[in-house]
């Protein structure tokens, strides 16, 4: 196989060790917006990254060409490029645990072809555009992708066969002199599991149309909830602040609270890399351990971080299986399917609601991840007696997200199809500012 034979290649030029991924790979994609086809695309593709190492030194090379004579070029060049490179007493190779030749978990081949991505991209846009204040389509777009990478080492070699199918539409929705954006989009790595795309394109346009005729509150304290979308982000920036680079680097938040309550005590996240049908679901992580479930938050009280072999030596603590890596780049910790636990019912908590803002677009990117603060802008609806009013928008929150996440309730409407799978979140008081208004 040419991933031994280039580990192979490398040795013979003066590596210690070194390890290879290569990807190859398909994808279809067709994308039309207004009426008209933008772009099509067909194409193979194939990639190559080669890690090597020198005694405590390593160095990364990638290219796109699999003949012998680039591969000795390449295994020379990054031999050469080590040495000069400083040493890293936390690098180096792990043993491979995962002892299977094929992790096929995430292959569901399908014909997913352009004349099928054509049609159904001309039926999300006609049934967008059927919704009322639907001024045209943004983009529209249907896409398949098939992939087999393989991983190798000295004396190992595995591979990983995945296929992504997608579905996604942004729609514009106008009244009078006021324009509103937003979209909708199903992914899945088995095309029977996609939702029917003229709904998808339906609930984008609807989403869209939602938010004309904004209002901005004035500044006041009410109950905040965030849809399943701002708490997949929220949560997102939790899991970056689980990982052992940021904890090591003390980049990190929350690099301090392994064992404490930081979050409400109802709080439980696992890392679930078997998940049936998940997006990022994988039976071996790119250092070639077997993966298992990880809890990384329990009742509140952290339990673990993400870890790959580099930061766990760096922490003096057991590799977790959460390494990953692109061709060009040395493995990383990071997540893979990503479960939150349910909390309340959603329509009596809603219910409850006397006067409260429901939050479904987060503006900017002000988040330090050193600290925990945060500052954004939002938009979404207000809620008066458990309904939706009227949209809102021109509104900010700010605060901490160790104290927004030690009071948020969570609610039992988590959505699949993300690799962040999660239920809405409630707090019962949040400061907004806003200009004037309700």
């Amino acid at each position: 196989m040419l991933a031994e034979q280039l580990v192979d290649l490398a040795r013979r030029e003066g590596a210690f060790e070194a390890d290879v991924v290569i990807s190859r790979g398909v994808e279809t994609s067709t994308r039309m917006a207004n009426g008209h086809f933008e772009r099509t695309i067909q194409s193979e593709n194939q990639a190559v990254g080669l890690r090597v190492f020198v005694g405590k030194r390593q160095a990364i090379v990638s290219f796109g060409q699999l003949d012998l004579e680039v591969m000795q070029k390449m295994a020379a060049q990054a031999v050469a490029m080590a040495k000069l490179l400083p040493e890293d007493p936390c690098t180096g190779l792990l043993s491979p645990t995962f002892k299977k030749e094929k992790d096929d978990c995430s292959w569901h081949p399908y014909l997913d072809n352009l004349k099928q991505q054509e049609k159904h991209v001309q039926e999300m846009e006609q049934a967008a555009l059927e919704i009322p204040q639907i001024q045209r389509t943004w983009s529209v777009e249907a896409s398949c992708q098939a992939t087999i990478t393989t991983y190798a080492q000295q004396g190992w070699v595995a591979q990983k066969w995945k296929t992504m199918f997608g579905r996604s539409v942004v729609t514009v929705a106008a009244d009078k002199d006021q324009m509103e954006r937003d979209y909708d989009y199903s992914m899945a790595t088995n095309f029977n599991h996609l939702r029917d795309h003229r709904e998808v394109a339906i609930s984008a346009a609807r989403i869209s149309a939602s938010k004309l005729g904004a209002q901005t509150l004035k500044p006041q304290v009410l109950p905040v909830i965030f849809t399943t979308k701002i708490m997949r982000r929220f949560w997102a920036i939790i899991v970056s602040a689980l990982s052992g680079n940021a904890v090591a680097n003390r980049s990190s938040f929350l690099w301090d609270a392994m064992g404490q309550e930081i979050f409400a005590s109802s709080l439980t996240m696992t890392d679930v890399p078997l998940l049936k049908d998940g997006l990022e679901s994988k039976l071996f992580d790119c250092e070639g351990q077997q993966t298992e479930p990880l809890v990384l938050i329990k009742s509140g009280v952290i339990q673990s971080w993400l870890l790959d072999g580099h930061a766990a030596r760096r922490l003096g603590l057991s590799p977790q299986a959460n390494a990953s890596r692109s061709i060009g780049s040395a493995p990383y910790p990071t997540s893979s399917n990503v479960i939150v636990h349910s909390g309340e019912n959603r329509e009596k908590a809603m219910r409850s609601v006397e006067k409260g803002l429901l939050v479904s677009e987060l503006i900017g990117s002000g988040f330090n991840p050193v600290t925990g603060d945060f500052s954004y802008g939002v938009s979404g609806h207000f809620i008066e007696k458990g309904v939706v009013a009227h949209s809102v928008h021109k509104m900010t929150i700010a605060g901490n997200i160790k104290d927004l996440f030690s009071k948020i309730r969570l609610w039992d409407d988590s959505e699949t199809g993300h690799a962040i799978i999660t239920p809405s979140g409630m707090v019962d008081e949040l400061t907004i500012s806003g200009s004037s208004g309700s």
